[in-house]
């Protein structure tokens, strides 16, 4: 059997879910219908790095310690067993905290990035990033194509011309193809398939044809889609642009969506697809931009269908968590068919956000919020059908409702939710208000996402 797990980066539940309802999402929603769609799933950390590591090793984020404070997959269990079960394994992934300077792509045989077509050359997309000088881009690309082979740097500086004047997304139709074209190379073979398109996270970028009416490229432009420029309150966001924002947002969904079809038709009857998002977005709730400094519900609400030969369509309501999906994926090769199981809680972390709050400190006229001190060295909760809990390094505890609005609470409760998490996750961890150390290539593409 075949398994695809796709992660629609920065899918937020409710509005995807809605738009699954609604049939703006067809592709998703024929998978959902006859599908386990699972309406409630919730991821167990607020951003790319936690919630990933959750996914791939089965575990929370203190227990996989894959981290704000150390990114880098020493192992990847969910591609190991798979790997030793004698499945092939491929990932395509356009976000840079799922690459080869994190270590993510040492387990599966083959890795793709949305920058350059083989992963043997060098990056063009990082000499482009240094210089735009085209005598400096030369002597760059020739001093450093003596270490890689000299056809596969070619073919990706052909491929990054090719891209430059042809791509108007974030690298999502590119890599759902390369893994669609995958699926269909050896249909005798097992394939594990991984994919992270982004599309759904800022700075947006889709083709002209799919924003929403009466929306402009300029007018997208003109607003900030920096959530570290907003955290650090050197700029602001109007009500009426995050209203721009929010429907921008619902259009990147329904283009990675119809993107998703080329995959679907080319799977055979013997694949199971799983998609899920990883983490949701703040879009101005709570006063809030991004998906750090924060634990609010539409950060961890996440959409999650998984559609395959053996699956029984069923719609479950039941709170489920994404770190689940890693036992499940593995019975999947076993021949094993389970649903996700139901929680009587969910337990998300956040070890070290970022950028950092010196990150932050760093960028002229900062003055970063409240909000950005209170999550620095990060935070834990804890929701179940009494309420949520969030506690803080410092000793901090508070209690919410699911809306985010502060709450009472018996000391019996508190103390009961307190325990449960000390049992499930240990001692809170207080994470450092350092810089990571990554390439410039890297931390450019960081950049570009707003976490730096």
């Amino acid at each position: 059997m075949n398994i695809v797990l796709i992660v629609l980066d920065t899918a937020r539940g409710d509005i995807t879910n809605s738009l699954i309802e609604d049939g703006e999402l067809p592709n998703l929603a024929a998978l959902a219908k006859n599908g386990q769609w699972y309406t409630d799933a919730r991821a167990n950390g607020p951003w790319t790095v936690p919630s990933h590591g959750s996914i791939f090793t089965g575990e929370y984020p203190s227990e996989s310690g894959i981290t704000g404070d150390d990114p880098t997959y020493y192992n990847v269990p969910l591609v190991e067993e798979l790997s030793s079960k004698g499945y092939a394994t491929a990932g395509y992934s356009a976000n840079p905290w799922l690459s080869a300077e994190f270590n993510f792509n040492s387990a599966f045989d083959v890795f793709h990035n949305k920058f350059d077509y083989d992963p043997n050359g060098i990056s063009i997309s990082h000499l482009f990033r240094e210089s735009t000088n085209p005598s400096d881009l030369l002597m760059t690309f020739f001093s450093e194509i003596r270490d890689k082979p000299v056809a596969s740097s070619l073919i990706n500086l052909l491929f990054w011309a090719y891209q430059r004047s042809r791509r108007k997304d974030s690298g999502g139709k590119y890599l759902l193809s390369r893994a669609a074209d995958r699926l269909v190379k050896d249909p005798e073979r097992d394939d594990f398939i991984f994919v992270n398109v982004t599309e759904p996270h800022l700075a947006y970028s889709v083709p002209d044809e799919w924003l929403p009416k009466d929306i402009t490229k300029s007018d997208l432009n003109n607003i900030e889609q920096d959530p570290a420029q907003y955290n650090a309150n050197i700029s602001d966001i109007s009500e009426d642009e995050f209203g721009i924002l929010r429907d921008t947002y619902r259009s990147t969904l329904k283009y990675v969506d119809h993107q998703l079809e080329q995959l679907i038709k080319k799977a055979s009857d013997n694949t199971t697809i799983i998609v899920a998002g990883d983490h949701g977005e703040l879009l101005g709730e709570h006063n809030r931009f991004g998906h750090q400094y924060s634990l609010h519900r539409e950060l961890l609400h996440v959409p999650l269908v998984i559609n395959g030969p053996t699956i029984e369509p069923k719609k479950v309501t039941e709170t489920v968590e994404l770190k689940s999906l890693c036992e499940i994926i593995l019975g999947l090769a076993e021949n094993e068919t389970r649903r996700l199981p139901e929680q009587p809680y969910h337990i998300a972390e956040t070890i070290s956000p970022r950028p950092s709050l010196a990150t932050l400190k760093q960028k002229d006229g900062s003055s970063p919020g409240e909000y950005v001190y209170m999550y620095n060295h990060g935070a834990r909760s804890i929701t179940s059908d009494r309420g949520k809990l969030i506690e803080f390094p410092d000793g901090d505890v508070k209690f919410i409702n699911e809306d985010g609005s502060e709450a009472t609470a018996s000391q019996e409760l508190r103390e009961s939710l307190h325990s449960t998490l000390a049992n499930e996750c240990g001692e809170i961890i207080s994470g450092r208000d350092t810089d990571l150390k990554v390439s410039e290539d890297i931390k450019s593409q960081l950049k570009d996402l707003g976490y730096a």
